[in-house]
């Protein structure tokens, strides 16, 4: 399970668009912002 939980962290950390914390939103909009959806 912890294994698990890990590799999502790390698909997270790669992928901010993908946090839905309330600080994580203005990190989603930047990133956004930088790299558009393609």
């Amino acid at each position: 399970m912890k294994r698990e939980l890990n590799t999502r962290l790390g698909d997270l950390q790669q992928q901010p668009k993908f946090i839905f914390f309330p600080s994580g939103l203005e990190i989603i909009s930047r990133w956004e912002t930088q790299k558009p959806d393609t």
